[in-house]
């Protein structure tokens, strides 16, 4: 027969063995908690800003809608903080450029859109002084679209896979330099004075000549051909492919295109 001493003493043990399993079970709990805790604590990765409406960089120097993921501080320089990838159908315009005297920096980030007919990854508009660099624009109709708008500056962007990389619509007087395009190019519509120097397409050169006479271009592999009030120029023997148009003649007389491949372009 067990005293109540002896049984004293087994409740006793009894209760410590059930504090250290409960003890040992929270500490179990606090054991993988930090390790989820620690596998969790990772630096935040980017992600791509999804554009429903159209961002605008006004006249007065806002940014609209106001979460747009492009900052400024002194309204003169505009720098982009996150990629901008557009899904909607509906969409036309992913950035349209309100101000003058201004300068968007990409900063690497890419501008995307969703091969939507007519759309525009940067629309300029009446500007003038504009600096766009440093930008990702890629499946848009027209990578960057300049309609009356003169003396802005586009330079060392990569422009990919849009119908058009760059319009120029009744603009004048732009510099388009160092850009790389692929699988687009440039188009010229009533667009005089512009300087294009060191652009790629396809890792070809882009020729645009304007204002040229008795010229014969055979020696090198240029990736696009643009003339603007050009007079007796011969192109012989190229291969011009996947850029928007091969060989554009504007206001261009008394041209000879002989024994070229010109192969893959939409226009």
């Amino acid at each position: 027969m067990v005293g109540i001493s002896e049984l004293f003493e087994t409740v006793s043990q009894l209760a410590r063995i059930e504090i250290r399993i409960t003890v040992s079970g929270i500490m179990l709990t606090l054991l993988l908690f930090g390790v989820f805790a620690s596998a969790f604590n990772v630096q935040p990765v980017s992600s791509d800003w999804i554009w429903t409406r159209t961002i605008h960089i006004g006249a007065d120097g806002s940014v609209y809608p106001s979460d747009a993921p492009i900052s400024t501080f002194d309204n003169i320089t505009y720098t982009l903080t996150d990629s901008i990838v557009g899904n909607i159908p509906h969409m036309s315009n992913a950035i349209v450029v309100e101000r003058d005297n201004i300068v968007l920096d990409g900063a690497g980030y890419t501008v995307q859109g969703a091969e939507i007919y007519r759309s525009n990854g940067i629309n300029l508009t009446g500007r003038s002084n504009v600096t766009i660099k440093n930008m990702i624009i890629t499946e848009f109709f027209f990578g960057i679209w300049l309609e009356y708008s003169n003396n802005n500056t586009i330079v060392a962007n990569n422009i990919i896979s849009n119908f058009a990389g760059i319009r120029l619509w009744y603009s004048s007087n732009n510099s388009i330099v160092e850009n790389i395009f692929t699988d687009d190019g440039l188009e010229a519509f009533y667009s005089y004075g512009n300087l294009l120097e060191d652009n790629l397409v396809n890792g070809k050169p882009i020729i645009y000549l304007e204002g040229v006479a008795g010229v014969k271009i055979n020696a090198t592999e240029p990736g696009q051909i643009i003339l603007i009030n050009c007079d007796n120029i011969q192109l012989e023997n190229l291969n011009i492919s996947h850029t928007v148009v091969g060989i554009e003649l504007w206001n261009t007389t008394n041209t000879k295109i002989i024994g070229n491949n010109i192969t893959s372009n939409p226009l």
